[in-house]
This record gives C-alpha cells, structure tokens and sequence, in this order.
C-alpha cells in the first residue's frame, strides 16, 4: 500500500509528512475525476470485501502450537458466524427498506443500525481499496442486534400469531359506554291495567 512507499517518497520529494499528504489526496481526488468508471469499481470491490470477516494476527509468533490451534478452530468458527450474521444484515436490511416503500411502519431503531452499518461499509469502501475488513468490526454488534431482533420478532409472530393483536368486532359486539347501559336498562313504565 501506499504507506509502505511512504518513507522513500517524502525522503525523494523532500516532503514534510503534512505536505506529502495533501499533494496525495490531490493526486487521488484528480485521479478520480479523470477515471470515475475505475473508482466506481474499487469502491464496489471495496463494497464487497467489507463483509468477508478478517482475523489480523501472525502465526509464527505464537510460541505454543496448542494455543494456535485453539485461535484457529475458534475463529473458523466466528468466521462461519459473522458471515452469517452479516448476509443476514443485508438481507433484513432489503426487507425493512422495501417496507418503507411500500408504506408500511418500521422501528426507527431499527432503521438508525440500518443506516450506520450500511454507511460505514459505503464510507470504508469509498476511502480504503482494500483490506477495510476491519472498519466493520465497531458495527458488528449493531448488525448481530438487528438480526437477532427481527429473528426473534418472527419467531414470536410465528409461535403466537394471535399475541398484541386485536380483532375488531362488529358493531353490535362492541361493549356499550355506561351511560348508554343505563338508559337502556332502564325500564320502561307499563300502562296501567284496566
């Protein structure tokens, strides 16, 4: 990356590291005006690489082959995890997104996870090519309490379908107000017998 070349371009430039990174984010701001097609590429490829789960740790410095191991089966197993729970985070998201189109209500809690994690993911792969894996670590949670959240609303929904929900009853079903009660309790005086 461009931090490996960091050092050799400000001792050729002779740049200060303020001043080496402005003139590169000029560079970069002009590179993307001339060839917008290339940077809508990176960005999606960029987009897409924000989902794959990433362990960033060095084998050979662990000292004992046991502990490696257990890091190893441990994180095969959290990677099988975070990718489910984040393939299920944009696939409620579609959901919840066509619902709002559609007319329908929708947690605004909900919508404000929506929005952070799909805003992190657009703004990770807008300003970092590669390997930004890491800039979804701060929202995994926010993802794994959506998913859960609309997991469990279902479930509940399925389990007891007729649980917060109120049928309307017909009119003549309706329970009178008390004071309608009373007047129509009241009895109506017979004509006296002849």
């Amino acid at each position: 990356t461009i931090w490996k070349a960091e050092e050799q371009m400000r001792r050729d430039l002779k740049l200060s590291p303020l001043h080496l990174s402005e003139q590169l984010s000029t560079m970069s701001v002009e590179m993307f005006a001339e060839h917008p097609l290339l940077y809508a590429a990176a960005v999606e490829k960029s987009f897409a690489e924000f989902w794959k789960p990433a362990l960033y740790f060095r084998p050979e410095r662990f000292r004992s082959r046991f502990a490696l191991d257990v890091v190893a089966g441990i994180w095969e197993r959290e990677r099988i995890l975070i990718h489910a729970v984040n393939l299920g985070f944009l696939i409620v998201s579609v959901f919840m997104i066509f619902e709002i189109a559609i007319g329908r209500e929708t947690s605004r809690i909900d919508l404000c996870v929506i929005a952070i994690g799909l805003g992190s993911a657009l703004l990770a792969s807008m300003t970092e090519y590669a390997h930004n894996q890491r800039y979804s670590t701060p929202v995994q949670l926010l993802m794994t309490y959506l998913v859960s959240v609309f997991l469990w609303q279902r479930l509940v929904r399925f389990s007891f379908p007729d649980r917060g929900v109120r049928s309307r009853e017909p009119d003549t079903l309706r329970p009178c107000s008390s004071h309608s009660l009373g007047r129509s309790n009241r009895q109506v005086p017979s004509a006296p017998a002849s």
